[in-house]
């Protein structure tokens, strides 16, 4: 008796499918036949990737898989047209606290917005999933925005970083083996009173107390017989928004130095580090390498030269929050003793980096952001 197929193969088999079923490829395949052919080749291909066994099991979730999204595709496209998968994306919300990662974000000829797509490949949907579908709908939209790096357009690959903001408009559940898929246009409601309490409970943290609370004898505190040293205190501006906000109002350009980190950690940049240090300090080398870097990516050169070699250096962080006074007072009191070494560590430089740089507009986003906080 062969083993059951592992819930990461059923999933990672229903997220390749869908990949392949709103791509361009999908589009051109011109007949149902070429259209379920393309569909397992994907699926296959990304069994191979991860190293599973291609046991009768396994093919056979592929082919529920297939039977199942081919009709899926269809009920999809009466409605929104020719839904074109262009990547995966990262939502990111500046108040707050966490980032989401849906499985693909898609563009549709009826929408005027991006759509974010997240696969299911069970057999039934479960409670969890609309709630999951809100919650990215909710980081996505007002303040929030979804960051795509590598992706495509038409047939050809773009790896050009953009941002979408205030963009999304929905989030589709795709659930290729129950032949069913479900449109979630709601979010979460997640208020500002809700973020600011959600801050406040970090802030006591950093204090070892917990929020004040009402809760009733039966919560598992009482119950395990742990005492909680409660209080409330006034939020404070999280600190990377802090930060950030300090970085912008001396003109450091928040755009490039996503472009800078994105070049350096991807692939494009491999076995170039030395050509480019050493070419540093000669213009005319820097210029063949930037046009060579252009031609080959196809990278705009402007948006290359700020990539290779970023005209700006980071500005010492105790001076930042030292132009943030105001606002870093509220955490002196919080932090203490730690205060210094805390606010101007590399923790809050790390997650200034992570939340608030963006590869366009990353100096409007913190302005969203701040004035959202300030109210």
């Amino acid at each position: 008796m062969e083993p059951e197929v592992s819930a990461s193969v059923i999933g990672r088999v229903g997220e390749a499918a869908v990949a392949a079923a709103f791509s361009h490829a999908a589009v051109s395949a011109g007949s149902p036949t070429k259209l379920r052919e393309l569909l397992a080749r994907q699926a296959v291909s990304e069994i191979s990737r991860m190293g599973a066994i291609l046991d009768s099991s396994t093919k056979a979730i592929i082919t529920e898989t297939i039977e199942g999204l081919s009709a899926v595709r269809s009920f999809i496209s009466d409605e929104f047209g020719e839904v074109q998968v262009i990547g995966r994306g990262q939502c990111k919300n500046g108040p707050f606290p966490g980032e989401a990662l849906p499985d693909f974000v898609a563009l549709s000829p009826k929408q005027n917005q991006p759509i974010l797509i997240e696969v299911k490949n069970t057999s039934k949907p479960l409670k969890t999933d609309h709630f999951q579908a809100a919650f990215y709908n909710t980081v996505a939209r007002e303040t929030g925005v979804v960051v795509h790096e590598e992706r495509m357009v038409g047939a050809k690959l773009d790896l050009t970083p953009i941002a979408y903001h205030n963009s999304i408009a929905d989030t589709l559940l795709v659930y290729p083996r129950a032949n069913h898929f479900e449109r979630v246009s709601d979010t979460v409601d997640v208020s500002e009173d809700t973020l600011k309490e959600i801050w406040m409970a970090k802030q006591l943290g950093y204090l070892g107390r917990s929020p004040h609370t009402d809760c009733h004898t039966n919560c598992p505190h009482h119950r395990l017989g742990v005492e909680l040293s409660e209080g409330n205190i006034e939020v404070a501006i999280p600190l990377p928004l802090v930060y950030s906000k300090g970085l912008t109002e001396i003109g450091f350009d928040l755009d490039t130095n996503y472009l800078s980190n994105f070049f350096y950690k991807s692939a494009i940049s491999t076995e170039l580090f030395d050509t480019i240090f050493h070419a540093w300090d000669d213009p005319l080398r820097k210029k063949v390498i930037v046009e060579k870097i252009a031609v080959k990516t196809q990278i705009p050169i402007d948006t290359v030269w700020r990539m290779v070699y970023p005209q700006q250096r980071t500005p010492d962080s105790e001076e930042i929050m030292r132009n943030m006074a105001a606002e870093v007072e509220p955490w002196e009191k919080i932090l203490g003793e730690k205060a210094s070494t805390k606010i101007t560590g590399p923790a809050i430089q790390g997650l200034a980096t992570r939340y608030f740089t963006l590869p366009n507009r990353s100096e409007d986003f913190v302005k969203r952001t701040w004035k959202k906080w300030k109210g």
